[in-house]
């Protein structure tokens, strides 16, 4: 089958009308490619909230995580019969001399906002001191090494006669 694409040509004050065959687009849409570059990333997040929500342990989502991210490739790979990240576009933008440190800054800005979250909530928080007090007993304390001896013992004291008496 031709496919053919009329263009139009002015030359010496005439028009002239040429055909030129022009093979079937083999490349995926920006839009397929923005949607399988989303649904790449986003599969290891949800996948691994899933997960760990079924009761998988952290390993065990981990993992789940990334056989759903490789799961995604591969059905890119099966549907539009090329990778999403292969193409010019995504090419320019991972090769470009500024990527790392524009990663590197908006990583940096993700995790600054986040610390600041768990301070803010470290702080006004009550029952959060009690938690974290409750988790250094109940891992180091089961089986004190001689470091955490004496730790344990304050812990014990304090910690579990403020307990009993709320």
């Amino acid at each position: 089958m031709c496919y053919t694409s009329s263009r139009m040509l002015k030359s010496r004050g005439r028009t002239l009308l040429t055909h030129k065959a022009t093979p079937p687009s083999s490349k995926p849409a920006p839009s397929t490619a923005k949607f399988w570059a989303t649904a790449t990333i986003g599969a290891f997040p949800v996948a691994m909230i899933l997960s760990s929500w079924y009761g998988a342990s952290i390993l065990g989502a981990f993992f789940t995580g990334l056989f759903a991210s490789f799961i995604t490739i591969l059905l890119n790979a099966l549907i539009e019969r090329r990778l999403w990240m292969f193409e010019t576009r995504w090419r320019l933008i991972f090769e470009h001399p500024e990527f790392s440190f524009r990663l590197a800054l908006v990583s940096g800005i993700f995790l600054l906002i986040l610390e600041t979250g768990l301070l803010i909530f470290f702080f006004t928080s009550p029952s959060l001191d009690k938690a974290l007090i409750n988790l250094v007993f109940n891992r180091r304390c089961q089986q004190p090494q001689a470091g955490y001896v004496n730790l344990c013992e304050t812990l014990e004291t304090h910690y579990l006669l403020d307990a009993e008496t709320e």
